[in-house]
């Protein structure tokens, strides 16, 4: 019975092949990485002499049978378990990962990989989905019966139905559940087998093709997908089909007899930082008072746009000229806390185009239950004075993600100390 290999790094990490030594990473896995790369060039990894070096991408790399997991890490704490932990937490809290009880699904499939993370969730879709009753719809099919329903194709009469006159091919509408969004379920069932050998995974997925009508098959793309449109009675299918353009589109089989597919489950650790820290602001009571947006996107020069990550717009303006406040983040060490001259041009930027008083640089702390702020950088300019902030903010708690962050921002906002002029 064949098995799943797990592989742990951490971003920025190497992975190389050992000659001479029993490896789990193989010759063979990197030539099926290297004619990936080449077959689309992308950012998740470069080739070095007899490997690959990571980069800021996270999630899950999967050559044939074997998972490479690369993990987030700041600071010297290397235990990969946490780091899976706190990964899929940001991935859920950045709803790039849509779970509806996501305490069960952590612990179902803790032992295992994050590429198995998303499978369990997607099958907990598909078996409510089941459970609800899959879509029916109208649909047209050409066939041959013993009794003329529908309308008759006469050409395909005359040549199908020449020496059996009592046949009619005719074309009629039914209504049936073999419709687009259950082929893409049916689809992705298939090929979950070739993702895990978990035998959980696989015998779930087995009992729900037993009980799933027959589809047929059709070739998927991002054009495909992007074409979808959702309505009253579709809208429960949208988080199961959003995990079948994740699977389905980063899937890449090699036909060829011997080599190994490729699946590619990456996210860029920038956009998980950016979109968690927004999530932890939007839903914290502090913040009632800002309209808080992210990517908030706003006429810069000519053709060119400014969009800070996260936005507080105050909702009352009473007499501040700058009630605003900007929020940008930076998944990277910063010790120093020392802006660079870009920076405070980019935060000058934003203040000034959004009236904001104050921007605040947030970055991850390199130890647990450690923040570091630095004193404020006050921005002069013609249209009014306003303050750039930079801090270091606590990725790790005592029990795992640190889910105070909306708090930790909030204090910094309102206990600042002496300004420091520029």
């Amino acid at each position: 019975m064949n098995r799943d290999t797990i592989i742990q790094v951490f971003e920025h990490d190497k992975l190389r092949v050992i000659a001479n030594e029993s490896s789990t990473f193989t010759q063979q896995h990197l030539t099926a990485l290297t004619r990936y790369y080449e077959k689309q060039p992308q950012p998740y990894f470069k080739l070095i002499h007899q490997g690959v070096q990571f980069s800021q991408y996270v999630g899950v790399i999967r050559v044939g049978s074997l998972t490479i997991e690369i993990l987030p890490k700041i600071g010297k704490v290397s235990d990969g378990n946490l780091w899976q932990q706190v990964l899929i937490g940001m991935l859920i809290e950045s709803r790039l990962l849509d779970v509806r009880s996501p305490t069960q699904a952590s612990l179902r499939v803790k032992p295992h990989s994050i590429l198995e993370l998303y499978i369990a969730v997607f099958l907990d879709e598909v078996e409510l989905l089941q459970h609800q009753g899959l879509l029916k719809a109208y649909r047209r099919m050409q066939e041959n019966k013993g009794a003329c329903k529908g309308r008759l194709v006469v050409h395909r009469q005359i040549t199908q139905n020449y020496a059996h006159q009592e046949r009619f091919y005719v074309d009629h509408p039914t209504y049936d559940n073999d419709n687009l969004l259950n082929q893409l379920l049916y689809k992705t069932l298939r090929l979950i087998p070739l993702l895990t050998y978990q035998p959980l995974l696989v015998g779930r997925t087995r009992t729900l093709l037993l009980n799933f009508p027959q589809q047929a098959d059709i070739l998927t793309s991002s054009d495909l997908f992007n074409e979808l449109v959702y309505n009253r009675k579709t809208s429960v299918y949208q988080p199961a089909i959003q995990l079948c353009e994740l699977l389905l589109l980063n899937y890449h089989p090699d036909l060829m007899a011997g080599r190994k597919p490729v699946l590619a489950l990456l996210f860029d650790m920038n956009k998980v930082w950016e979109q968690y820290v927004w999530q932890r602001i939007r839903k914290s009571a502090l913040f009632d008072a800002y309209n808080i947006s992210c990517q908030n996107t706003k006429p810069f020069w000519g053709n060119h746009s400014i969009k800070p990550d996260i936005y507080l717009e105050k909702k009352e303006v009473m007499d501040e000229e700058w009630p605003n406040i900007i929020v940008d983040t930076k998944w990277k060490v910063n010790t120093q806390l020392v802006p660079s001259g870009d920076d405070l041009k980019q935060m000058f930027t934003y203040n000034h185009h959004y009236r904001a008083s104050r921007s605040l640089l947030i970055y991850p702390a390199a130890e647990p239950n450690q923040d570091t702020i630095s004193r404020p950088f006050k921005l002069a300019g013609t249209c009014g004075i306003h303050y750039c902030q930079l801090c270091a903010l606590p990725v790790l708690s005592e029990v795992g993600l640190n889910k105070n962050i909306a708090t930790n921002i909030w204090a910094l906002i309102y206990n600042s100390g002496p300004y420091i002029h520029v």
